[in-house]
């Protein structure tokens, strides 16, 4: 064979290689249809996104938004988008599974047994003086109901502040000790009076996921809301690839020894293997 035809089919093999070949780039079309999948069924819908947003997220850019709501029916929001090819249940357990909390700055209590749906949480903001520190009451959902109507490919967790709220606060604040707190600030704290949002986590073709975090929140007090959105608009591409970056850590973390913890089907997750 000449030397020119072992080149070609030598180069031939290498490409088909699956550790050399390049995996198969998803289309603009592909994403369109999972994100209408999710929206017919979901708590917090996207919105459209146009195709400029849908080629910079297929080159794997962070796409950020602030929406206006519409006045008496819903509050301006922040959302943050973005794709990545690491299996959706790398992210989901970080924002789930309370040994991932990274922010120093907030503490918190779950309210609620381990496996409730919804569960309630309390949480509380240590400000610096003299900025009043900020808490909240949410209970947050797990929507099993559109993981069954996807047939598994769209999960939801979502959050909203929980009535009556203002009273459970204080109990928790006073009688759990939670580690930073001191009783004598409760009557200076500025409980938030809007605090909603979700995570939204979609399969889809190609091997990859997207992920997304949408919120509304007004913190009261003298902190301008259009200040906070704009801050949280800018914050939005950090915090996704923080969470991106400790999901590579995930597959060494939830292993045999880990208690099991619920998807977003509300169905124990099968262990993971480094």
């Amino acid at each position: 064979m000449p030397l020119r035809s072992l080149v070609s089919v030598a180069l031939l093999l290498l490409l088909a290689s699956p550790a050399l070949a390049r995996p198969e780039p998803l289309t603009a079309r592909e994403l369109q249809t999972g994100l209408a999948e999710y929206n017919r069924y979901a708590h917090g819908r996207l919105p459209n996104f146009s195709a400029d947003e849908l080629e910079e997220l297929l080159q794997g850019e962070v796409v950020r938004r602030k929406l206006r709501g519409r006045p008496g029916h819903s509050h301006d929001r922040v959302l943050g988008v973005v794709l990545t090819r690491q299996p959706r249940v790398q992210p989901w357990l970080v924002v789930t599974d309370s040994h991932f909390a990274s922010d120093k700055d907030f503490a918190g209590k779950k309210l609620d047994p381990p496996g409730a749906n919804p569960t309630r949480s309390y949480g509380f903001i240590d400000l610096p003086w003299p900025v009043a520190d900020r808490h909240w009451v949410v209970d947050v959902t797990t929507n099993v109901e559109l993981a069954e109507k996807t047939k598994g490919r769209c999960w939801e967790r979502y959050w909203d502040l929980t009535t009556g709220g203002e009273v459970l606060e204080a109990e928790v604040y006073v009688k759990d000790g939670l580690p930073g707190t001191d009783p004598a600030k409760l009557s200076e704290m500025i409980y938030t009076p809007v605090n909603s949002g979700s995570w939204i986590f979609i399969q889809l073709p190609k091997g990859m996921t997207l992920l997304a975090y949408q919120l509304a929140t007004q913190v009261g007090g003298d902190i301008p809301d259009e200040a906070l959105a704009t801050f949280t608009v800018q914050a939005l591409g950090r915090l996704l690839g923080s969470i991106l970056d400790r999901a590579e850590k995930v597959p060494t973390h939830y292993d045999a020894a880990h208690p099991a913890l619920p998807g977003g089907d509300g169905l124990p997750l099968p262990k993971l293997t480094p």
